[in-house]
């Protein structure tokens, strides 16, 4: 007799998973207690109104309000984070308001990959996200690439900067000395002639 145990919560993490493509699922950067989907927001000319209020914070996309009724409600819930819309990774709120009205004007629809807060310290830290005041605008998010070559200029900029400080196997070189001129007259005997005269005075 085999008795099986179903983890409710992994198998939603996984079956949300299983919705998400490949080449979406590589922009999620997995944290404990949240789950990832793809939702899909579809828009009819004189049908419900989107009903979405987003905010940014710390580079992502939050939802702060969804109107009751409206399509936004039937997909996303508050504290929602979005991660992309449409396969474009976005990280800024008016960024991804223009691309979620212009795909809807386009083509009717929307597809977005979210991650929600499932557990207490994931929603406890999505409550504080959604009431605190964005100082900031948040940066824009590199690729991969991008990532990669500023690293290595970091590291460049890092050996220069150590080598530039580095002394010298010789030391430092001593100053010379300055040469000064005085007022004050000295005199010597430097040589007689044959005769044995003295040397006569000359007109300085």
């Amino acid at each position: 007799r085999l008795q099986v145990i179903r983890d409710e919560k992994r198998a939603e993490e996984l079956e949300a998973k299983v919705h998400i493509p490949a080449e979406r699922s590589k922009y999620i950067q997995r944290r404990d207690g949240f789950v990832y989907n793809m939702v899909k927001i579809e828009w009819k000319p004189g049908g419900p109104k989107l009903g979405l209020g987003i905010k940014h914070y710390q580079n992502r996309v939050l939802v702060s309000r969804c109107d009751p009724g409206s399509l936004a409600a039937q997909q996303l819930a508050i504290g929602d984070h979005i991660i992309d819309i449409d396969g474009k990774i976005v990280s800024d709120k008016d960024v991804a308001r223009d691309f979620l009205l212009k795909s809807l004007q386009a083509q009717g629809f929307v597809t977005c990959v979210v991650e929600r807060p499932e557990s207490y310290e994931a929603k406890h830290w999505t409550q504080q996200a959604l009431t605190a005041n964005a100082a900031q605008p948040p940066s824009v998010a590199m690729n991969s690439d991008v990532r990669d070559i500023a690293a290595r200029e970091r590291i460049k900029m890092k050996e220069r900067n150590a080598a530039a400080k580095k002394p010298g196997i010789l030391g430092r070189t001593q100053k010379s000395g300055r040469v000064q001129i005085g007022d004050k007259i000295a005199e010597f005997v430097i040589a007689s002639d044959n005769e044995g005269k003295n040397l006569r005075s000359v007109r300085k």
